[in-house]
Parts: C-alpha cells; sequence; structure tokens
C-alpha cells in the first residue's frame, strides 16, 4: 500500500521481464524521416528539372531548349537600357522625353505590380481626385504612388495615378495637371487602410 507523497520502491518480486514494456519509436521516427526526405527529392526534382537544373538533357533527342530566365535581376544589355530610357508616348499631353523621368516612372510601375511594401507611406493609397482633374470614378478607383524627383529631400511633386482599369496618369506639379501615359495597363496592388 502507498501513502500519498510517498516516493515508489521497487518491486523486489519482479523482474526486468516483469515491466511493463515501452513502445518502440525508433521505426516510426525512421519512417517520417525516410518520407520527408523522399518529398524533398520530388520537391527538388520538380523544380530543378529530371537533368537536375539549367543543363540540357543528353540524352534526350530534338533540339536543345534555351535556360529559362532567371528570376533575379540583372543589368540589362546596352540596348534594353536604351528601349528603357524610350521616351512614353502619352494620350493627353506631351511625351515625358527626359530619360531620368522615363527610369523612375518605370521602376514605380514595376514596383505597383510586385505590391506591398512601398517605398513611402502614401504609395498605394486611395487617391481621392479632390481637384477633379482626373474622369469621376467610384471612389477607391484611384491608387497614388510617389515618382522620385531628384534633389527633393521629401516625396517631390511628382506622382503617378494609377486606376483599377490600369490607366495611368503622371503628374509633374502636384496634381495641378496630368498627362494619361500610353502604356500597357498596370493593375496596382492596394495597401490595406485604416
Amino acid at each position: 500500500m502507498r501513502f500519498p507523497g510517498m516516493p515508489r520502491l521497487p518491486d523486489p518480486f519482479r523482474g526486468p521481464r516483469d515491466r511493463p514494456r515501452r513502445r518502440r519509436r525508433r521505426p516510426v521516427v525512421l519512417g517520417v524521416g525516410a518520407a520527408l526526405v523522399m518529398a524533398l527529392v520530388v520537391l527538388v526534382q520538380a523544380f530543378a528539372g529530371p537533368t537536375g537544373g539549367n543543363a540540357p538533357s543528353r540524352s534526350a533527342p530534338g533540339p536543345s531548349v534555351a535556360a529559362p530566365a532567371s528570376p533575379l535581376p540583372m543589368a540589362p544589355a546596352p540596348a534594353a537600357r536604351d528601349a528603357d530610357d524610350a521616351p512614353i508616348p502619352v494620350v493627353e499631353g506631351s511625351p515625358v522625353s527626359d530619360p531620368e523621368q522615363v527610369r523612375e516612372i518605370r521602376r514605380v510601375l514595376t514596383l505597383a505590380a510586385r505590391g506591398p511594401p512601398y517605398p513611402h507611406r502614401q504609395d498605394g493609397t486611395s487617391f481621392q481626385n479632390r481637384e477633379r482633374r482626373l474622369p469621376q470614378m467610384p471612389r477607391g478607383h484611384y491608387r497614388e504612388f510617389t515618382v522620385r524627383t531628384p534633389g527633393e529631400s521629401d516625396r517631390g511633386a511628382r506622382r503617378l495615378v494609377i486606376g483599377k482599369d490600369g490607366v495611368i496618369w503622371y503628374s509633374v506639379d502636384h496634381y495641378q495637371s496630368f498627362r494619361r501615359l500610353n502604356l500597357p495597363p498596370v493593375i496596382p496592388v492596394p495597401v490595406a487602410e485604416p
């Protein structure tokens, strides 16, 4: 008989074989580990392809296929850099031809398509169109983005305003006038607003 708080003493009449056996977990752990390793191998092969990377297969007949483009950003070739600096045509107003402005506009469009976080707190927020210089649309249709202005310590006056339909408007004078850019539509990823 045992009283509460009293330690359990070994029974002198029970041998080591009489103790209840603990279940062995080693086979289960090994099985789960093997399944994880096999799943990892399958995932690596799915992303790297059957040849183990971007190298063309030597056993496969037919023409070799070029390796897919790297997802990491790389410096553009000189010809591509010239294309990035080409003036941006506009639907209304004069074209944007300053290479520095063109690069900044393209950078901001890339950021808007990628989504938050944005460099400025106000970027990606709803543009209210209080000046009524853009076509009237339902509230939340337009999103505003800052285009860096060289020499300015704050956000500067340049803005891109992008509609949910992908139409892009550019202002160099803080919403006093707009030029509608003739570029492929960009659908901005909005930020959560309070």
